[in-house]
């Protein structure tokens, strides 16, 4: 018996979202948890570097106290420097500066993964949607053409029973495969609208 159109579900559609694919990407890109944490672990060098920066320069220390001397009371009070004639802090400094630099690089190249990876997904599902939003009139409606026919044509006696079953056959094959590619489209633009965070359920 042959297999009727309304047994294949046929999955509804959602848009991918609005915009070109490259500037989704970007967008998605610089969303991505792993550049977000390399942006952090970079801006935590910044900070360790200007940090090691400002402890070349000495401390001002306060002194203050008191004594009794020979029945006298005195105070006392003193202000103390340190003059690093040889220590400024240049090896701390150089591993900080190291730090920060291996940083931006790591930032740089998160930034440049997650965007090809996102451009794979927004241009998937870009192509993905175009050839599903035709599919029905280059795939199904053809094979649906040559079912019709071959059903008039069985139905007057001008054919036998296997160019029905094949025709039939053909129509499934061809639903099938529409089916297919909506379901590959509706899952490509499901995946985009997660890197971009946006709700996947309404």
């Amino acid at each position: 018996v042959p297999l009727r159109s309304e047994q294949l579900a046929e999955p509804a559609l959602r848009p991918i979202p609005a915009g070109q694919p490259a500037e989704l990407a970007a967008k998605a890109a610089a969303a991505s948890p792993e550049v977000l944490a390399a942006r952090a672990r970079s801006a935590r060098a910044a900070e360790a570097l200007s940090l090691e920066r400002a402890r070349r320069v000495p401390d001002l220390n306060l002194a203050g106290g008191y004594k009794r001397t020979g029945g006298f009371d005195t105070a006392v009070a003193g202000l103390m420097i340190a003059i690093p004639l040889f220590d400024r802090n240049k090896q701390a400094v150089a591993i900080a500066a190291g730090d920060r630099a291996a940083a931006l690089s790591d930032v740089a190249a998160a930034e440049a993964r997650a965007l090809a990876d996102a451009r794979v997904v927004f241009d998937a599902a870009a192509t993905l949607g175009a050839l599903a939003a035709r599919v029905d009139d280059d795939l199904l409606r053809p094979a649906e053409t040559v079912r019709t026919a071959a059903r008039s044509a069985f139905r007057e006696g001008a054919t036998d029973i296997l160019v029905l079953v094949d025709a039939e056959r053909v129509y499934v094959d061809a639903r099938r495969e529409a089916v297919q590619l909506k379901l590959d489209a509706i899952a490509a633009a499901l995946e985009a609208r997660l890197l971009l965070g946006e709700e996947i359920v309404r």
